[in-house]
């Protein structure tokens, strides 16, 4: 150092010591000891071999845990002092010691322990920072200088050479070929500063990828954002409650606000945004369709078709004009899924103060820049001239960028950070289409993968191979994953892990892979297989899955037992009478249901009439015979708003208590339409039921909140059934209950330990869910029993699609456990019944006799359609006046 020094050869050792103490410069053994600045210390430790310490050598480290010069350490090992300095030779050849100060001359050793890089890697970077400073150098040069073997280092020259980073060629005087800096070159080439695209990349990369304090910061800083992902990827500590609040208070607002392009924006920079690209004032029947949605306070187009009696084209058409003028935003509703029907409300924008074009291309090169003047054009969709007009006006300069000289542009103050840009480490990313990161690789992705939804994977900024990815049915299901190399895989699982656990965050936090480079899920095997194993997926039938709490696969057949276990049907009658049966599964929908479940057999009407029971429209929506608490559950799971009618009926029921139906219309001061009204909504919110001699009673709350009465209800759903879809039981409930709702009520249930999910069903890709307690139980063998499942039975109607699918519309099955052996459609009057349809073999009509025997009801012959003939001749006569 001494000789590129003017200062004295002892200020020059000050200088050193003093930066050795502050640990602003370590020293690095090579072939002997170097110092270098301490944050290139992993770089250069990582160039010599790593070697086990011996006895003598892990004594000494942990006497130098603390700082101690070779004197000290001397006399703590008891060697002489020829032994410890081959001791202290062989642990910084190590590079495990290192000198930390100088006192009076002499070292100051200390253990430390460095965090090393790949060796292929560390001779890069090495050989990087040596072609900054020497260039040009030889390969022979350049390996000396940093003691490296000559091989090593002609294969890294060739390959950074390849890569771009390096320039090759005969720059000076010399017999071999010399290696250079690819910025170095340029600047030689053109005479000027000239910026290798390498380097601009890296730091166009480097305020890409930039982590953000907050949401506001990010959305700031892009101006606006596509999807959420987009912004979670880029906030420190994101959180969906803080998200949810900006959105629902109207500080982040989303609408087609950049170019007709639906996008997030603050709502301060939304008048930005309008005074730029709004282009059309509204006409008369745009004007009429911004009326309807303030009066609705939002609404989506179906709902305003409807509110208008307009035609579908006139609304659709009006909406869109307004949509892309911004007149509209979409409005949020419990969540940001663009797969739902958009919900629009009017918005007023403030008036703009300033040249929005100027700040819309400001912030467009503060966030991305450098940047060319031809992506200024494509972003902003203003002029050249305008444009031109307005970098004249911002603070920016204009750079020369690689072989062609190209311009680019790129906010003044922030050149000094680009002069230092250094290469970066590799990065991989899996992004959306909409990500800024991506947009500079828009026309490559489509080549590739056309219109299919996918996020790009980017390698070093690249498009590398791409993901296809969907949510639906519980879980986030990527349908491919495409890469141009299959050694990465095990790189792009990794970078895929952020995209999962904003899923995770969303609900949905299963996964499932359906085909990984272009091999379906069942046939992915050797390494791509391994790496799937060691990022956490399970090897399933038809598919990869990751994050199911289940991992076991069962037989439709196996569930169905499951299920039929759980509701009382096999082995035997579960429940002892009647009401312990009503008390388990919340109640019966007729007599077939219960005594197929209850070994002392009542009729429920009778239970009724004694004041155990009464008849109510329960949740599913069905008549059903229960007891008050399961009633009351109902109708607080149920929470419909009661119109003034039926408030009115409420009250008098309180006052006067339970009547007959007559009476209750003889009271009411409605009127019979409006009572009648009055009375079947108050049925179908369970608010009423029937009991004794088929009174009218008012059923009271359970007291608890609609979000709890309505968890109690699914716990006893399973409870009764054990296992369900999502989809399933929405359905099984009659859609009481949103599909957003529901999947939060499960996801609720699945923390607590109440349930467990997975992909239980052999080869179904539907995600089920199921009582905790049970797994490890739901293949259990119980023996089967002959039975038959009446249309009126909840386990019917659990069954919907089998039913379907053996009657062709709804009926009864007969059943040998989970297996069914015959089917039958019929009606019921009284103690008779018609049988419509019979499908099954001998075994099948002995086990519906047998039913009918216990039911104690008796078959009658299936009654033609047809009218008989005397039956038409006696109406002509009557009506002709001809008696015959």
């Amino acid at each position: 150092m001494y000789p590129y020094c003017r200062p004295s050869r002892e200020q020059v050792d000050q200088w050193a010591s003093e930066l050795l103490t502050e640990g602003k410069i370590a020293s690095v053994h090579l072939d002997d000891v170097y110092y270098v600045a301490t944050e290139h210390l992993p770089i250069y430790a990582s160039l010599s071999e790593s070697k086990k310490p011996n006895a003598d050598e892990t004594r000494a480290l942990e006497y130098l845990r603390d700082p101690r010069t070779a004197a000290e350490l001397e006399k703590l090992m008891g060697l002489d002092r020829e032994g410890t300095g081959i001791l202290l030779r062989s642990l910084e050849s190590s590079n495990i010691v290192g000198r930390v100060d100088q006192t009076r001359g002499r070292f100051v050793y200390q253990a430390r322990a460095i965090m090393t890089i790949p060796r292929q890697k560390a001779i890069d970077k090495a050989l990087q920072r040596h072609l900054g400073y020497w260039a040009p150098v030889n390969a022979d040069e350049a390996a000396f200088a940093l003691h490296l073997p000559e091989a090593e280092v002609r294969t890294a020259l060739s390959q950074m050479t390849e890569e771009g980073l390096l320039e090759e060629g005969r720059f000076i005087v010399g017999e071999h070929e010399q290696y250079m800096l690819k910025r170095d070159h340029l600047r030689l080439k053109h005479g000027k500063e000239v910026y290798d695209h390498l380097t601009v990349d890296a730091y166009q990369r480097s305020k890409l990828e930039r982590k953000f304090g907050s949401i506001e910061e990010c959305l700031r800083n892009y101006g606006e954002m596509g999807m959420l992902f987009d912004v979670a990827r880029r906030v420190e500590d994101f959180r969906l409650e803080d998200w949810k609040e900006m959105r629902e208070s109207g500080k982040v607002l989303s609408g087609r606000f950049m170019r007709g392009k639906v996008r997030y924006v603050m709502a301060c920079d939304a008048p930005m945004y309008v005074k730029a690209y709004r282009n059309l004032s509204p006409n008369a029947q745009d004007r009429l369709v911004l009326q309807n949605l303030n009066d609705l306070e939002g609404a989506s187009m179906r709902q305003l078709t409807a509110d208008m009696g307009e035609v579908k084209e006139v609304v659709k058409d009006s909406l869109d004009r307004l949509d892309r003028n911004m007149y509209l935003v979409r409005k949020y509703d419990e969540g940001e899924d663009w797969s739902r029907e958009n919900y629009y409300e009017t918005y007023e924008a403030p008036e703009f103060n300033g040249d929005p074009k100027e700040e819309i291309v400001r912030r467009f090169i503060k966030a991305y820049g450098p940047v060319p003047l031809f992506a200024i054009r494509m972003y902003t969709d203003f002029s050249a001239y305008e444009i031109e007009d307005i970098l004249s006006r911002l603070e920016v300069e204009r750079i020369t960028v690689g072989e062609t000289a190209s311009d680019m542009f790129i906010m003044s103050d922030e050149l000094p950070a680009l002069s230092i840009q250094a290469p970066r480490e590799e990065e991989w990313a899996v992004v959306s289409l909409y990500d800024p990161s991506a947009q500079s690789q828009w026309a490559e992705t489509n080549a590739r993968f056309g219109d299919s939804w996918v996020f790009p994977i980017l390698r070093q900024g690249r498009v590398v191979g791409g993901v296809e990815k969907w949510d639906m049915g519980g879980c986030m299901e990527l349908r491919a994953i495409d890469l141009d190399q299959e050694e990465d895989l095990p790189r792009v699982l990794e970078a895929l892990k952020p995209l999962l656990d904003f899923q995770s965050a969303q609900g949905y936090d299963l996964v499932r892979v359906k085909e990984v480079l272009g091999v379906a899920a069942d046939e992915v095997t050797g390494e791509a297989a391994e790496a799937l194993k060691v990022a956490g997926y399970l090897r399933l039938e038809g598919m990869w899955a990751k994050g199911a709490t289940v991992k076991e696969q069962y037989s439709a057949e196996q569930l169905l037992r499951y299920a039929m276990h759980r509701q009382g049907l096999l082995p035997r009658e579960a429940y002892p009478n009647i009401l312990d049966g009503v008390k388990h599964c919340g109640g019966f929908r007729g007599d077939p249901a219960a005594f197929q479940r209850c070994r002392v057999k009542v009729p429920l009407k009778r239970m009724v009439e004694q004041g155990f029971l009464y008849l109510v429209i329960g949740l599913p929506e069905h008549m059903m015979y229960t007891n008050m608490k399961w009633a009351s559950l109902y109708r607080s799971a149920k929470g419909r708003k009661l119109s003034a009618d039926a408030q009115a009926m409420v009250r008098m029921l309180e006052h006067e208590g339970p009547m007959s139906r007559r009476a209750f219309f003889d009271l009411s001061t409605l009127g019979p339409a409006r009572t009648q009204d009055a009375l079947r909504e108050l049925s179908k919110a369970t608010v009423i039921g029937y009991g004794r001699s088929n009174r009218i009673t008012l059923i009271p709350l359970s007291g608890e909140g609609v979000r709890e009465a309505r968890l109690q209800v699914i716990k006893l759903l399973f409870r009764n059934f054990g296992v369900f879809t999502a989809e399933n039981l929405s359905r099984y409930i009659r859609f009481e209950i949103s599909m957003r709702e529901l999947r939060s009520l499960l996801a609720e249930l699945t923390d607590e330990g109440f349930l467990a999910k997975g992909f239980l069903e052999k080869g179904d890709d539907a995600v089920h869910w199921v009582l905790r307690k049970d797994v490890g139980n739901i293949g259990r063998q119980v023996k089967d029993r002959d039975l038959v499942i009446y249309q009126f039975d909840n386990m019917a109607h659990y069954l919907y699609d089998l039913i379907r699918e053996k009657c062709g519309s709804m009926g009864s099955l007969v059943m040998r456990g989970p297996t069914v052996i015959g089917c039958f459609r019929s009606r019921h009057s009284g103690k008779d019944l018609s049988i419509i349809d019979m499908q099954g073999e001998r075994e099948a009509k002995k086990v519906l006799k047998d039913f009918i025997s216990t039911m104690g009801w008796t078959i009658r012959e299936k009654r033609t359609k047809a009218i008989p003939d005397w039956e038409i001749q006696e109406f002509l006569g009557k009506v002709m006046g001809q008696e015959e």
